[in-house]
């Protein structure tokens, strides 16, 4: 069960502590902030920059107090030390930073508000440095006192403020100490005795718990059981009245049987008329797949012819292109006799004007021939293109017909196997004719046993009629009994 006095727990309890400390450390920094600025000390009128970093400082302390307690959730021993050494740090500054020595002072109250954190240590360490740190301060002004010759008794007084307070801390941190050890140990003794009644009533509702849950669960099995029972005479009711109608319904099929069987019977001997005509189909199919085979053969000859022209075209169109580089050949050698003829000429000069007209002709006629050679080979180009497409469209025509002549062959045996298999299928539907005489036979014994089982589904319905009347009254007296348990059980939770 959650604990809602939360101040009964030292760890709650600390942490709200450090809530209010945390504030009273953020006011005696904004007071010494606003004291230094009226009566600043002699290091503030000094350098007053320290005034500034030191209340800088401060802030930046209480802020970081501020993100470990309510922002970061820090253990309360962390939140208790952070919180006892900025109140060190506050009494520090304040000292050093303000000449009102009243106010000095009010920094002992950050010593005294520890003592809400319950703990010895972190109360004696800042009163026993404040103890020494103000006793060192203020012997320094008593000696300034001294020397200069002004009246010391305040600084006297100050120092015995400084250990009274100190010892006044100490004592205050021991009864803090003995009272919450009084306190809440005297809590902790009652709420032993409350754990031990407590235990001792939860072992007692535990057995009685234990038992109402022990006979609920065979109340459970017998409900349980009663149910399964129920249920079982339940479906036994339902299947006896399936059975009967189930009865009703195979009479009524067996009539519908019968009359399929007259049906199936004349619908095979139709079927054994259609296998007849089917194979005298085939028979005829078969004969004109046969002319089929035949043609494509007599196709298969003639692609080969056709293949070997082809081939001797090719041939041809080869030799042709032999003498056609010939004749370019020597229409190159004719050009270049003509060329050398003309250059002859030309050195012959007037003499050979005759000649180097003729040679000029010659050379014409060479080059003429040299056209004519270039388009006779195009030509056989185009003609052994045209021969290698014709060879290779008759190659694809010779596969194909071969393609053809193995698809005839298997239409034929599939057409045999077509012949066979209608002999077997009338065969096979004489003797389906045969069963059904038998299963006509078969069929009138279904229907007198159907009958007997009729009567005997009527005589289970009035057996389970009684049975479940037994079982609806035994599952009510388990119910009454379960629903008292319950309310048992229910008694002992609220304890």
């Amino acid at each position: 069960m959650e604990n809602k006095r939360i101040y009964a727990d030292k760890d709650n309890r600390v942490r709200k502590s450090c809530q209010i400390i945390v504030f009273f450390c953020l006011a005696v920094c904004l007071l010494t902030a606003v004291m230094a600025g009226y009566e600043p000390s002699s290091i503030v009128e000094e350098a007053p920059i320290m005034r500034i970093i030191s209340i800088a400082v401060l802030v930046i302390v209480c802020a970081i107090d501020f993100v470990l307690i309510y922002f970061i959730k820090a253990s309360s021993k962390v939140c208790s030390i952070a919180l006892a050494a900025t109140a060190m740090l506050d009494f520090t500054l304040g000292d050093l930073l303000t000449g009102n020595a009243f106010f000095a002072f009010i920094s002992y109250s950050l010593v005294l508000s520890l003592f809400l954190l319950y703990d010895k240590k972190i109360m004696r360490i800042p009163a026993i440095y404040i103890l020494a740190f103000g006793t060192i301060t203020r012997a320094g002004d008593l000696l300034t006192s001294l020397s200069s010759g002004t009246n010391a008794t305040s600084v006297i007084a100050g120092i015995c403020f400084n250990a009274l307070f100190a010892g006044a801390a100490l004592t205050i941190s021991i009864l803090t100490e003995k009272y919450n050890e009084d306190i809440f140990g005297t809590l902790d003794d009652e709420v032993d005795k409350q754990a031990d009644t407590m235990a001792s009533l939860e072992e007692v509702i535990s057995v009685v718990k234990k038992g109402t849950e022990d006979v609920t669960a065979r109340l459970k099995e017998i409900e349980e059981y009663s149910e399964n029972i129920t249920l079982s005479v339940t479906n036994v009711a339902e299947g006896t009245k399936l059975t009967c109608e189930s009865v009703e319904k195979q009479n009524t099929m067996t009539d519908t049987i019968r009359g399929l069987i007259e049906d199936t019977s004349s619908r095979s001997k139709e079927i054994i008329e259609i296998a007849r005509k089917v194979k005298y189909g085939v028979i005829d199919s078969t004969k004109e797949v046969h002319s089929l085979a035949d043609v494509s053969a007599e196709i298969s000859e003639i692609n080969s012819d056709v293949t070997t022209a082809m081939n001797q075209l090719k041939e041809k169109t080869l030799a042709m292109q032999e003498v056609v580089n010939a004749i370019e050949e020597i229409s190159g050698r004719t050009n270049l006799l003509a060329l050398n003829a003309s250059i002859e000429a030309a050195r012959a000069g007037e003499q050979g004007k005759s000649f180097a007209v003729v040679a000029e002709q010659i050379r014409d006629l060479s080059m003429q021939t040299k056209e004519s050679t270039e388009n006779i080979r195009n030509i056989i180009m185009d003609l052994e293109e045209e021969s290698n497409s014709a060879s290779d469209a008759v190659s694809r025509s010779v596969e194909k017909a071969q393609s053809q002549d193995q698809i005839i062959s298997g239409v034929e045996e599939n057409f045999g196997s077509i012949e066979s298999d209608m002999l077997t299928l009338a065969e096979h539907i004489k003797g389906i004719d045969a069963a059904i005489d038998n299963l006509q036979t078969s069929n009138q014994g279904i229907v007198d046993a159907i009958q007997q089982l009729f009567a005997v589904a009527e005589e289970v319905t009035a057996s389970t009629d009684d049975v479940m009347e037994t079982v609806k009254k035994n599952k009510d007296n388990v119910v009454v009994a379960n629903e008292a348990m319950k309310e048992v059980y229910d008694v002992t939770l609220k304890i």
